[in-house]
């Protein structure tokens, strides 16, 4: 158990050192366009000026970009992007029937990671 913690503790520590244009760039090559654009509920274009350090992100973008990321790398260790993908998109049970993205758009970054945990642990 205390591996776990120290996993989720470097994720939390990488999570609040990069920069939010890696995040951006980072959602946008993995997550892809519509849920990245969803999360910060701007245009494409402002987007892709997020992840080159063009513009600032508002905060309330940044946090929800910077959740995201979160649960993204925890799964990452576990499974393939592809998978994480689909795991974002996808009806979850442990939200409800809701997906992860829906859930994260609507402020439950809490509930989303949880589900992130059951899933990693076979819940």
């Amino acid at each position: 158990m205390s591996s776990t913690i120290q996993t989720e503790r470097a994720i939390h520590h990488q999570v609040t050192q990069i920069g939010i244009a890696d995040i951006v760039a980072y959602l946008l090559g993995n997550l892809g366009p519509t849920m990245t654009t969803a999360l910060a509920g701007k245009s494409l274009q402002t987007i892709r000026r997020y992840a080159k350090g063009a513009l600032d992100v508002p905060e309330t973008a940044e946090k929800q970009l910077r959740d995201a990321y979160h649960v993204f790398t925890y799964l990452a260790q576990v499974d393939s992007p592809a998978t994480v993908r689909a795991w974002f998109m996808g009806m979850n049970p442990q939200l409800d029937d809701k997906s992860p993205i829906e859930e994260l758009v609507g402020g439950h970054p809490s509930d989303v990671l949880a589900a992130a945990k059951a899933f990693v642990t076979g819940g």
